[in-house]
């Protein structure tokens, strides 16, 4: 519509009712006959909305001006085409001189045809009817060029549309109509109007559908459609095509030609008009898949019902599909992976190795499918282990070195791990055999040990979970009780001071903090003795059940509060307790140490060189940093999901794609690398974060009792991570051991 009134249309802000004088008249474009308006022909229809135009008058005074120029009645306004609408739209103004007017709305179906021609603009594809047929209330109109549908007349009157598609559309039948010869049914789209059986052989090309899986070279795209016998060409953007795969009167398939990019299809006919197409013919040229997603070379995984998962992940247009493959060995042909038992996922991105019996040295990968071409990854190969541990819950470094010995407390046993080898002995206890007595380390019992920490004299002290006693290990393999007369309730960690000869005890089952000194004195350091959350000093402080403790340089104690959801720091000086990251509710947030959130936190660790804090946070199967008042996920399935796999292809420190399941344990061992004692999947891990970050399983086979060892590199390293994380009573130990291994148990069961 023009800017009838007013500056014009570059400047169509209406004259000013109380200055009318400066009111200039405008140009009207598209003017329409009032006299043809106002006929009331049969195409137009009145949709009888008032509109309130304010600020927009009839005219203005001019001196010396023919005042019956600015005459009352109705004033025609320019037209407007919505072409996407299929209408055309005059406005008619009815005021008074110098008053506010009303605008009228008067709307016709456009002809696209006359309107495009008008303009230069190409036709598009009339809809065309080449059968009706009615069954009871329903109407079924067959033909083409259906795409944009509009409307559906019959006998005049509309027809509600059930369905349509680009060759039949289903309506049903107005109120009071019971039958309806194809005369009697027009068809409205954004291109056009038709009324009656249309003659196929009569109508110039045209499209009905175009298919492809990809745009490529070679690959081919399927045309259908009626008289497309007379189609010579096929554009792909700039690039013409005139030999074709196969052609008939309603179909063609042409191969996408060699430097195809990304354009629009079109179709040219024998006498070189342009067939109109009633759906975009705009395609985007295929990418084949690249940027695969690295496997580890090798995969260390215990053999048996233990899940092993691959993940596959590439870019491309469309985007890829993947397969997987194996071979037994590094030589020989690929053969894909079939749904077995064995297997799941295996047309995803997503493969479980469900049982890995019998796998050793086999190698897997997968394949990239777009419908260009296929594209490979690189092999893994499957390391398998014996099944050294039962559920690893408790963990200590020997030193600060680059590969420490490692203590581990198992089942019923504590064993030392030597990394030059990888080999795993008994150091005390027996894995099978639970008990409560000292002694030489072959005949001393524990019932379910989990935290353990080194002193400062090289004894190994243990939280003997199941027996609610903290024991120590003389470097000579004797067992003694500390505080035997004292009682704990489920004691989940322990903690020394690296020169006071403190040790700290993380008591679970009676909600508390505490200290044993040089002496064998126990005092308590925090806690309320009942569950609960407050901060402050001593008894006023609560804690809902401690599981981790540890120690930084300063002598300050950090603690998972594992029932809190919570690491809760405690001032050594002060003996204050306040939060220090998380909250009492569950979930998975990073962020700020205020509003980040942990579930369950059974473990927790200080990397005493570069002042971090690190989590194992069970509950969520993650690993968590916290430094400088922000908490992150280092390691982990996001958003906290059980897995297991490595991953060594990190180019930043977290390793997010290095998949844990419960892992309830974690100590320092150097700078930036931790190892995790991750209990659902019955291995340890090793992360390492210096310049980029890695997670791997230590490849751990078990020493013959026989075959002896050096019982250890003791130190004073290692001090600063707590190794527990889980437990209680021996009853209440077998529950919580029961739960950490479900979420993978669960799926073990189900695939036997």
């Amino acid at each position: 519509q023009s800017s009838r009134w007013g500056n014009g249309a570059e400047n169509p802000r209406p004259a000013d009712p109380a200055d009318p004088a400066p009111c200039n008249k405008s140009l009207n474009i598209w003017s329409i006959d009032p006299v043809d308006l106002l006929a009331g022909g049969t195409t137009w229809r009145f949709d009888g909305n008032l509109v309130e135009r304010r600020g927009i008058i009839l005219g203005g005074a001019q001196v010396g001006a023919d005042l019956d120029y600015y005459k009352d009645g109705y004033h025609p306004g320019g037209s407007i085409v919505d072409e996407a609408a299929g209408q055309q739209h005059i406005f008619i103004y009815i005021g008074v001189y110098t008053q506010y007017a009303n605008a009228y709305r008067l709307s016709r179906p456009l002809d696209t045809y006359a309107f495009r021609a008008a303009c230069g603009l190409p036709a598009l594809p009339t809809p065309a009817i080449t059968g009706v047929s009615i069954s009871g209330k329903t109407i079924t109109i067959a033909g083409i060029n259906f795409t944009a549908l509009k409307e559906v007349l019959i006998d005049g009157k509309s027809a509600a549309i059930v369905s349509s598609n680009i060759t039949e559309i289903n309506a049903t039948l107005p109120d009071g109509v019971t039958t309806a010869t194809a005369d009697e049914v027009t068809v409205r789209t954004n291109h056009g109007i038709t009324t009656g059986l249309s003659d196929l052989t009569q109508l110039p090309p045209a499209v009905s559908a175009i298919r492809y899986d990809a745009i490529w070279p070679g690959k081919p795209v399927t045309i259908t459609g009626v008289n497309l016998d007379d189609v010579t060409k096929i554009f792909f953007g700039d690039i013409e095509v005139t030999t074709f795969i196969s052609k008939t009167d309603t179909e063609i398939v042409v191969a996408a030609p060699e430097g195809v990019t990304d354009g629009v299809l079109s179709l040219q006919a024998a006498g070189g008009d342009t067939v109109p197409l009633p759906i975009s013919g705009e395609y985007t040229a295929s990418v084949k898949p690249y940027d695969l997603a690295p496997l580890v070379d090798t995969q260390p995984v215990v053999a048996g019902y233990h899940p092993l998962d691959l993940v596959a992940s590439a870019t491309g247009t469309p985007t890829p599909t993947y397969k997987w493959q194996y071979r037994n060995g590094g030589t020989g042909d690929w053969t894909d992976v079939g749904m077995s038992l064995d297997y799941e996922g295996v047309s995803t991105a997503h493969l479980t190795i469900v049982n890995t019996t019998g796998r050793n040295g086999w190698q897997y990968r997968y394949v990239a499918m777009n419908h260009t071409e296929d594209v490979y990854s690189n092999p893994v190969t499957l390391q398998l282990l014996a099944e050294t541990f039962i559920a690893p819950a408790g963990i200590v470094a020997a030193s600060d070195s680059d590969a420490p010995d490692l203590y581990i407390a198992d089942a019923h046993a504590i064993y030392v791990v030597t990394q030059s080898n990888q080999k795993a002995l008994v150091f005390a206890g027996q894995s099978d055999e639970s008990g409560n007595s000292d002694g030489a380390s072959d005949i001393a019992r524990f019932n379910a040990p989990r935290g353990l920490t080194l002193d400062a004299t090289g004894r190994l002290i243990v939280a003997d979970t199941g027996n609610s006693r903290i024991r120590a290990i003389a470097p000579d393999g004797a067992v003694s009780t500390i505080s035997a007369s004292h009682v704990f309730d489920g004691p989940r960690d322990v903690v020394a001071h690296n020169t006071n000869g403190d040790i700290y005890v993380a008591d679970t089952g009676n909600h508390l903090i505490k200290k044993i000194d040089s002496t064998g004195a126990v005092y308590i350091i925090a806690g309320g003795g009942v569950a609960g959350f407050s901060d402050g000093v001593g008894p006023e402080v609560l804690f809902n059940t401690p599981s981790g403790i540890a120690i930084d340089n300063d002598g300050d104690l950090y603690v998972a509060d594992t029932g809190n959801h919570a690491i809760r720091h405690i001032d050594m000086v002060t003996g204050s307790v306040s939060l220090f990251a998380g909250g009492t509710t569950p979930g998975t947030t990073d962020g700020a140490v205020a509003s980040a959130r942990f579930d369950s936190p059974e473990s927790v660790a200080v990397d005493n060189i570069t002042g971090r804090i690190y989590v194992a946070d069970t509950g969520k199967h993650r690993i968590r940093v916290i430094h400088s008042g922000s908490v992150l996920s280092i390691a982990g399935q996001y958003p906290g999901t059980a897995g297991f796999k490595d991953d060594t292809m990190s180019d930043t420190l977290t390793v997010n794609n290095g998949w844990l399941a419960s892992p309830s344990a974690i100590t320092a061992g150097g700078t930036r690398t931790f190892y995790i004692a991750d209990t659902g999947n019955t291995v340890i891990r090793r992360y390492r974060g210096v310049t980029t970050g890695e997670i791997i399983t230590l490849p751990i086979e078990a020493l013959p009792a026989d075959s002896g060892t050096s019982g250890g590199n003791n130190g004073d390293g290692g001090n600063s991570g707590g190794g527990g994380g889980g437990g209680a009573p021996s009853w209440l130990f077998a529950a919580a051991l029961a739960a950490l291994l479900a979420p993978r148990v669960l799926i073990n069961k189900s695939r036997q």
